[in-house]
Parts: C-alpha cells; sequence; structure tokens
C-alpha cells in the first residue's frame, strides 16, 4: 500500500484490516539496522557464542529466510507493539491478524528451545502480545489463551463436501467450542483453502445457511458471482438473520460465559446429558 493511499477519502469509508507476523526477512533493512543497532536478542537465537554473540536463528516464512520475534525479551515486545501500534493508527486499521504463532524455528533445527519458549509457550505468549496492541484482535493459533480477549481464525476448509470442507465446519466449531475458544471466525463461505471461487452454487449457499449462526460472516467468492437471483438474495436473507437473530443471542451467551465459562456453542449431550 503507498503511504499516500490511506489520506484519501475512499480509506475512511473501508474497514481496513491488516495481517502481520512475529518473522522478518534477514534480507530487510529493517533487520539489518536492528543488527546494527545491537538488537539480535529482539531474535530467536541460537546460544550464544564463546565471545558472547547471538546468532539469529533462521527460519522459513512464505518462502523467504526469516527471523523470528523473540516474544520471551520485553524489550522485543515493547519494541514490537510499538511499530505496530503506530501503523495501525496511521492506516486507521479496525482488525488486525497476527499469524504465525505455530512455527518453531527451534524444532525445525532439532534444537530444544529455551525454558521460556518450551512447548507451545511461544503461541500463548504471542496471543498476550497481540491483546496488548488490541482488543478483539485475531490469531491464527491458540493455546491456553481461551480467558484472553481474542478471536481465533479457525483452519481453512476444503471447497467440497467432504470432511475437509463443508461436513468439517460443525465438528470444528464444536471442537474449538469444547476447547474453550467460543470466539472464533470460520472459514470464508464455501472454503478457502484453494484460494480459487467456489464454483458450485449449492455447496455456496449450504455453506452459507450454516456459517450465518457463527459469530463471522466472511466471504472469498462475493455472492454475485452465481448471478443477481437466488444466491445473492440468499445473502442478503442469511445475513439479516445473522445480525438480527443471531448476534442478539450471541451478545447474550456471551455474558453468560463471562461466569460460568461454558461455550457459548455447545453438543447436544452438554444441553441434555441423559
Amino acid at each position: 500500500m503507498k503511504t499516500g493511499t490511506r489520506d484519501l477519502t475512499l480509506m475512511r469509508l473501508l474497514n481496513i484490516s491488516v495481517t502481520l507476523s512475529p518473522f522478518l526477512g534477514v534480507d530487510s533493512q529493517q533487520f539489518q539496522a536492528s543488527l546494527e543497532d545491537g538488537m539480535e536478542a529482539y531474535w530467536l537465537s541460537l546460544p550464544a557464542t564463546p565471545h558472547g554473540h547471538l546468532a539469529p536463528l533462521l527460519t522459513q516464512w512464505k518462502e523467504k529466510f526469516c527471523v523470528k520475534l523473540n516474544v520471551s525479551n520485553p524489550a522485543a515486545v515493547a519494541w514490537f507493539i510499538e511499530r505496530v501500534s503506530s501503523l495501525c493508527t496511521q492506516l486507521n486499521v479496525e482488525y488486525l491478524v497476527l499469524e504465525g504463532g505455530e512455527r518453531n524455528p527451534f524444532e525445525e533445527h532439532g534444537l530444544r528451545p529455551p525454558k521460556a519458549l518450551a512447548r507451545d509457550k511461544y503461541i500463548q505468549l504471542l496471543a498476550g502480545v497481540a491483546t496488548r496492541i488490541r482488543n478483539s484482535a485475531i490469531v491464527t493459533a491458540g493455546t491456553s489463551s481461551s480467558h484472553m480477549p481474542l478471536f481465533l481464525s479457525m483452519l481453512p476448509l476444503s471447497s467440497d463436501w467432504s470432511y475437509s470442507g463443508l461436513k468439517g465446519l460443525i465438528p470444528s466449531v464444536l471442537h474449538y467450542s469444547l476447547l474453550g475458544y467460543s470466539f472464533f471466525i470460520p472459514d470464508a463461505v464455501g472454503g478457502s483453502l484453494s484460494k480459487e471461487l467456489v464454483n458450485d452454487e449449492e455447496l455456496f449457499i449450504r455453506w452459507l445457511e450454516i456459517i450465518s449462526f457463527l459469530p463471522v460472516i466472511s466471504f472469498q467468492t462475493p455472492p454475485w458471482l452465481y448471478g443477481e437471483d437466488r444466491a445473492l438474495n440468499l445473502t442478503r436473507t442469511y445475513i439479516a438473520k445473522h445480525r438480527d437473530f443471531v448476534v442478539p443471542l450471541i451478545l447474550k451467551y456471551a455474558e453468560e460465559w463471562k461466569t460460568s465459562r461454558n461455550p457459548i456453542y455447545r453438543p447436544l449431550w452438554w444441553v441434555s446429558p441423559r
């Protein structure tokens, strides 16, 4: 995005979403500047050499060699939060997605991670970073963080009728809910794993019917792809149903969740165990 874009009138009418990660390309000016400024400890690093120098641990993210933010270092976290908060303010960002917490560079190199980052600790710490940037941030992985004010983005699904696609939607919802994550963002209507538009109109509609009862409706395939009749009219209907019927119910059970921690989306045996 060009620097001047944020000054356009159109930008003020949009809800901007920004997706970030704790990775930084080793060929970037920011990384080179961090080394020149003595900020090696801001990145996950190999054990210090006999001379006391840290060597940032290389990993790959989206086909580029990168380093990863050391979220166990308070100075590194403060530096990251300051930069991200500044970006969000400049662009008037409405939604912030923080991805990439699940990758473990230490395990990729067959190394034992430091105690502060053992097992899934990185994911938990990164979720904490997201909450410090803003409430209702979105993360793509979570562990021991269901009590935090976050949305968890569910895994993308295939654009088909199988259990890796439409049939897997409700089981996934119950799985996330029983793990304690009631505030999740399901995959886009029709699935987004292939990154291609969904050509099956019936699949799109059936998917829409289910997802309209979940916290968030998102689209990768526009409903007008199938013309201006059935799919588009049904989309309007289910968006209205979500706004007028589903959202009030979610808000009601979210208030209950604050004290009981009961999941908002519950299997039948939860309501009637016998």
